[in-house]
């Protein structure tokens, strides 16, 4: 049995013991999310653990009536979409993510439907500062501390 705070996933090759850090979310940049698509994140709701496959991470360009002086406009918009199974369905609510790649962190999805008939599908959106601005370039958009 894994310690406690450890994450054991297994399936799709992957297999771990090792605690997974907490990361907050505000360091967690788009380009790291790009980076993890079509991978499962482990999601704890309600003392189970649900997967979820992080289907799409599209970037939100700014409104078309935006202007660029507003105090959001050099704000980071993106939007992911998770995919999980028909018999765990999520509610709206913050739950608990772990990816063995990222860490642990907390984030707010709601359920958008059903696309198939074989899934239901989640969309975490974000529009914010963008999480490391005064990090060197290479660091941007990823989780700080964590470059390959």
């Amino acid at each position: 049995m894994a310690a406690a705070g450890a994450l054991l996933i297994q399936g799709g090759g992957l297999s771990t013991a090792a605690p997974v850090k907490t990361v907050a979310l505000e360091q967690i940049g788009f380009g790291a999310f790009a980076e993890l698509q079509n991978t499962v994140f482990r999601v704890q709701a309600g003392g189970q653990t649900i997967a979820l496959e992080l289907v799409e991470a599209r970037l939100a360009g700014a409104h078309p009536y935006s202007s660029p002086a507003a105090p959001d406009a050099q704000n980071e918009r993106f939007a992911l979409l998770f995919a999980g199974s028909l018999a765990q369905p999520l509610t709206q609510d913050t739950y608990w993510f772990e990816q063995p790649r990222i860490g642990r962190f907390g984030m707010f999805i709601a359920p958008i439907g059903h696309q198939d008939s074989s899934r239901l599908y989640y969309e975490a959106i974000f529009n914010r500062p963008q999480p490391i601005a005064a990090s060197p370039p290479a660091m941007r958009g990823r989780v700080r501390g964590q470059l390959r």
